[in-house]
């Protein structure tokens, strides 16, 4: 990326994220210094000196690799634009499994009405996807955990407090199925609607050049390990009970794999569009405090702090969750008050009721 770029793509945090101000403001300054220091560097003439660009803020995860997950990803990769999307869990053949899971950074599950749940991966805007989906609705809460990410929110309307929550959120480019038609959407002629609502790669794509989107924004990125934990344990089932037994989640830990299998309702999930298995490196059970508002809406209260149960390398963690305001990232830290190193790979945050069920044994 030039340097030009790079100056226009922080502008353009700038622009959507009150979070990325002071970021903002103190990058395009080292930028600039930049390119006085190369145009030092060319009246000296010296010609075997290599200039490479460096990251923003290179404390926040290992130099190499992706901020959402951690993997080891090429030079240039590394703070992908995040793309979130809004996905159906409805316990129905035309629903499970999903399409474009086991391509996701971080995965995030909560309840909706009725007991159903619903999933809103975060996917690096430049990974190879043939399908996403199928993509319903948004709610509150779930904007607010996508205006972590800064990037872009694929969903097709929305409950009214969430619809209102995007007008106003300057830290999301808001893509929106009902709005904007099918420049970034297509239906699946084989199921019927609602249930067949997807993207993909292209899609995204043309969205973020429509929308004037830069390819790389820098996220205040949780922890990861440099190299992936071990752990000499037997195997080991995470079961979470969200509702009814069609809800049910259970990960089913895999010593030889060191990760996690998904099973919701009692069948083994794997991905519609690849055939994969779900796998996990990382699970937070989250535990949130929950009410219901006017039009029996759920509501769930994300700030402030509360505790949390983090599952990897087949062992559990107690942990505290911290959201100190609407605008910081949700972390999770140890008893002894520090934050929680992950292992590189996709991580599932369980958004769990502080009254629900988990067993692991």
């Amino acid at each position: 990326m030039s340097v030009s770029d790079r100056i226009r793509d922080l502008l353009w945090m700038f622009k959507r994220s009150r979070r990325a101000h002071v970021l903002a403001v103190v990058a395009v300054i080292l930028a600039v210094a930049g390119v006085l220091g190369f145009l030092a560097w060319d009246r000296e003439g010296n010609e075997n000196l290599t200039i490479r660009n460096g990251d923003e803020n290179p404390n926040r995860f290992v130099e190499g690799r992706r901020s959402l997950d951690g993997l080891v990803v090429p030079e240039g990769e590394q703070s992908p634009m995040p793309v979130v999307v809004m996905l159906d869990n409805l316990a129905v053949d035309s629903v499970r499994p999903q399409a474009g899971l086991v391509k996701a950074s971080v995965i995030y599950e909560a309840l909706a009405e009725g007991g159903v749940t619903r999933l809103m991966p975060v996917f690096p805007a430049g990974v190879q996807v043939s399908e996403i989906g199928p993509i319903r609705s948004a709610r509150p809460y779930f904007v607010q955990i996508a205006r972590e990410y800064n990037g872009l929110f694929f969903h097709v309307g929305g409950s009214p407090r969430a619809q209102e929550d995007l007008r106003s959120a300057e830290d999301l480019v808001n893509i929106d199925e009902l709005n904007l038609g099918h420049p970034y959407f297509r239906r699946d002629p084989k199921r019927s609607a609602p249930h067949n609502l997807t993207t993909n790669h292209t899609l995204i794509q043309y969205a973020i050049r429509d929308h004037g989107a830069p390819s790389s924004v820098a996220i205040d990125a949780w922890k990861f390990a440099e190299e992936e934990g071990k752990a000499d344990v037997a195997d080991h089932v995470l079961s979470i009970d969200f509702s009814t037994t069609s809800y049910k989640v259970e990960w089913k830990y895999d010593r030889a794999l060191n990760a996690f299998r998904r099973f919701n309702g009692g069948a083994l999930i794997k991905d519609r569009g690849s055939d994969e298995e779900v796998l996990a490196k990382n699970i937070i059970v989250q535990f949130v405090a929950t009410s219901v508002a006017d039009g029996n809406r759920l509501e769930i209260d994300l700030v402030g702090e509360g505790g949390a149960l983090v599952f990897q390398n087949g062992v559990m963690v107690n942990a505290t969750w911290k959201k100190p305001t609407d605008d910081s990232r949700t972390r999770f830290f140890s008893e002894e008050s520090e934050e929680i190193v992950l292992n590189p790979g996709q991580t599932w945050v369980e958004l769990l009721p502080v009254d629900g069920r988990v067993v692991y044994e």
